[in-house]
């Protein structure tokens, strides 16, 4: 009977420790996969990450060729614009100012001048349009619309006068003259200060 529970004791021993070494290689076994499943994850965490920041740094890349473009498509219809604007209040000065041109040959050239400038600044303006502010444009239609009634009023003055009245007209382009002077130059003044602001330039 003795040996009978000696080898049930010692059966039972062994299955015990059969169970403990089972458990303990399960547990090895499932921590060694957690821990290679755990590195998979961060290895593709990590490679996802990278590609994350290399194209963010593209997209900022690219952002920045876009503003550096807009901003030269910017500069450049600004050099344009501006230049036509002061060609144009040239062009009014030479025919409406008290040192304009006395010969009626001249006067309606260089009125009719003064109008074809008048329609090319115009043109400058709208192909501009795009790349400026409201507030620049309404600074521009500003100076544009100073000069525009005074010019095309003279200019429709001359066509009802013969040459040898033309020189009768000088209230006329004095009017014309004071209203531009009334408001073009302050509006141009305005409107400088914006594209030096547009440009960065206003503290230079």
């Amino acid at each position: 009977m003795l040996e009978i529970i000696k080898l049930l004791g010692g059966a039972t021993v062994l299955i015990g420790a059969a169970g403990w070494l089972a458990t303990k290689f399960i547990e090895n076994r499932l921590n060694r996969e957690i821990e290679a499943y755990k590195a998979r994850l961060k290895a593709e965490s990590d490679t996802e990450i990278e590609n994350l920041k290399s194209r963010l740094q593209v997209a900022a890349k690219e952002r920045e060729i876009a503003v550096s473009w807009l901003h030269q498509k910017r500069a450049t219809a600004i050099e344009s614009l501006y230049s036509s604007l002061a060609d144009l209040q040239h062009a009014a000065r030479v025919v409406l100012d008290t040192l304009s041109p006395r010969n009626p040959a001249d006067i309606r050239k260089f009125s009719s001048d003064a109008v074809k400038k008048l329609h090319q600044t115009y043109g400058a303006y709208l192909k501009a349009k795009i790349f400026l502010s409201p507030l620049t444009c309404e600074k521009i239609e500003k100076v544009l619309r100073g000069i525009q009634g005074s010019v095309v009023m003279y200019d429709l003055y001359l066509g009802n006068y013969d040459d040898h009245e033309l020189n009768t007209l000088t209230d006329v382009k004095d009017i014309a003259w004071k209203d531009i002077q009334a408001v073009v130059p302050a509006a141009l003044e305005e409107l400088e200060s914006e594209f030096r602001l547009v440009l960065g330039v206003e503290n230079s």
